[in-house]
């Protein structure tokens, strides 16, 4: 009878065993593509987001059973922000940590650093609700309810800078 207990239990760490070497993190580069917004998305004209720099890996965390649970995001990235009316741009200077949760219904997002975010029509803001493109220079939480698609939370603290209203040409 001990002989099968000790058999038993040497089969279940063995798969225990399996099952996290399955469940090891993974790392790769931050895709780094241009993202344009037409006017009246996120600002009243038309503006382009690109990273002229940069150095983020993003670690991408698994359970046991190889279902993604969580990812982070470090290193140090620049955006340039342009006005695509009026050629006005604006660098913001990166470095972040940003984490990605949640569950079925909630897309949660934690940063800490210089973040640029965007937010659409309906959307929670750093003043309000409604369409924007923000930098913050500090810690920010957003929740985005994925059965709505609108940021339902958004919290700050630190500084925010109105990046369309640096580059509006009023």
């Amino acid at each position: 009878m001990r002989r099968l207990s000790v058999a038993l239990a040497s089969c279940l760490l063995l798969l225990s065993a399996t099952g996290a070497a399955a469940a090891r993190p993974t790392r790769e580069p931050v895709p780094n593509e241009p993202l344009e917004f037409a006017a009246g998305q996120v600002c009243s004209f038309p503006v382009r987001l690109e990273s002229p720099f940069n150095r983020q890996t993003m670690t991408t965390f698994f359970d046991r059973f190889g279902s993604p649970r969580a990812t982070v995001v470090t290193g140090v990235a620049s955006t340039l922000v342009t006005n695509l009316d009026s050629g006005a741009n604006l660098l913001i200077p990166g470095g972040q940590r940003l984490s990605f949760g949640g569950d079925s219904d909630t897309f949660v997002l934690d940063a800490n650093g210089v973040t640029p975010f965007f937010f659409f029509d309906g959307d929670a803001n750093p003043i309000g609700t409604g369409s924007g493109l923000f930098a913050i220079f500090g810690k920010a939480h957003e929740e985005l309810d994925l059965n709505t698609g609108f940021v339902t939370l958004f919290e700050y603290s630190g500084s925010a800078v109105d990046v369309c209203a640096a580059l509006s040409s009023d």
